[in-house]
């Protein structure tokens, strides 16, 4: 029976594909593992997955002769060095050793593919965003003209969470601008994470907003700024978000879905700061324009008040005057009516006078008439036979005895 021995059989892979494969492929691959070796070669392991499952998976290697140069200019291009987690198209030679197996050998690593599969998933993660109708969703909610109470999701350590504290409490007016910090990772595999919860924790207090920073840092560290799963906690936040990332290039997707979007942590303080300053000024250009209109309505209140009373007087003056006018035609009439009376009813007395003066005694008297009394009274009754009688004349008075009584009836 013919057999190989096992370096036999690995020697005649090695030649098997020496001899019919090609000297170089172009390869899409997802880097799962980088490390660095201190003599400056690079160790990789580049996997394929469907569905999040690996379905491929091979070792890799970067010499470092050609290393050094690969990294720099994929950095120059792309913002970040080579690293885990993105996907790649490079240049391979296969090579099949009979103790470590089958390798690929890197030459080359494209680096526009690297931008523009960062920019496929990208916009993928944009669309999905927008299908759901989540891009302008927070910029929908009321952010307060003056934000005076933030929670702040950031790393205690980090530079940027300095800057922001240092850039509030060194303002030049003395305002004030409360934050609570949900401290949090703000790069690599767990700021998903750390963050989205940070953010769904927030939204269970009170306040005036969500101020989201982080210090500079490499592309590659922005790269979970572009998560749909982060984007879509920022979007769907009940409370306004306010992002300083600290990205020099692109608009990350959180940026773009969150309610307000600066460049850096500073940036964002100096944001919070000129509200408030803005708000300021309003109210000193609202205290001006009140202090006009109230200087300009008082001046035309007392100018109605003028007019008013001048008004008042000159209504008083002719009231006054035609009262008096009245009052006069009154005196007047009560005058030529009382004159009216007094002739009347002095006309009225002397007719009186007149009849009086007929039926004075002294008038009869001088007449020739005479009054006769008896017992000083005008004679009523008989008198009696031998009493006296009292006799008055316009120039006498007699005294007489009664001898006689007639009864004028019996004379006639």
């Amino acid at each position: 029976m013919e057999y190989f021995s096992l370096f036999q059989l690995n020697n005649l892979l090695r030649a098997t594909l020496d001899t019919y494969l090609d000297p170089t492929y172009w390869v899409v691959a997802e880097v799962s593992e980088l490390r660095n070796n201190a003599s400056g070669h690079c160790y990789l392991e580049l996997v394929e997955k469907d569905n999040g499952k690996v379905i491929a998976k091979v070792r890799a290697n970067i010499w470092a002769n050609i290393y050094s140069q690969l990294n720099r200019t994929f950095e120059a291009s792309t913002g970040s060095r080579l690293s885990a987690g993105m996907t790649i198209l490079c240049q391979v030679v296969v090579q099949f050793h009979e103790v470590y197996g089958l390798s690929f050998n890197i030459k080359a690593v494209d680096p526009q593919y690297t931008l523009g599969e960062k920019a496929r998933m990208k916009q993928e993660v944009i669309q999905k965003l927008s299908s759901e109708g989540l891009l302008e969703a927070n910029k929908m909610r009321t952010l307060p003209r003056v934000v005076q109470n933030v929670a702040l999701i950031t790393s205690p350590t980090a530079a940027g969470y300095e800057d922001f504290m240092a850039q509030l409490s060194q303002n030049k007016q003395n305002y004030h601008i409360q934050s609570k910090l949900y401290p949090s990772i703000m790069q690599g595999d767990g700021a998903i994470k750390s963050i989205t919860q940070a953010i769904l924790t927030c939204n269970k207090d009170t306040f005036d907003a969500i101020v989201l920073i982080r210090g500079g840092g490499s592309q590659i560290d922005l790269d979970c700024y572009d998560n749909y799963e982060l984007s879509k906690a920022i979007a769907s936040s009940n409370l306004p978000v306010i992002t300083g990332i600290g990205h020099e290039r692109d608009q990350s997707v959180c940026d773009l879905v969150a309610h307000s979007a600066l460049k850096t942590p500073t940036a964002v303080a100096e944001f919070l700061l000129e509200k408030m300053s803005d708000f300021e000024s309003l109210l000193d250009r609202y205290m001006v324009h009140f202090k006009s209109k109230s200087e300009q309505k008082l001046l035309l209140l007392q100018q109605q008040i003028e007019q008013q009373q001048l008004r008042l007087i000159q209504q008083s003056t002719a009231l006054i005057k035609t009262q008096e006018f009245r009052l006069d035609n009154c005196l007047h009439k009560i005058s030529q009516i009382a004159a009216f009376n007094i002739k009347t009813k002095t006309n009225h007395l002397h007719h009186l006078e007149s009849k009086l003066s007929l039926l004075n005694p002294e008038t009869i008297l001088q007449k020739g008439y005479s009054i006769t009394l008896y017992n000083g009274k005008p004679i009523k009754e008989k008198p009696v036979k031998g009493n006296s009688l009292t006799t008055i004349t316009a120039t006498h008075t007699i005294e007489s005895t009664i001898t006689q009584i007639n009864n004028r009836n019996e004379q006639e």
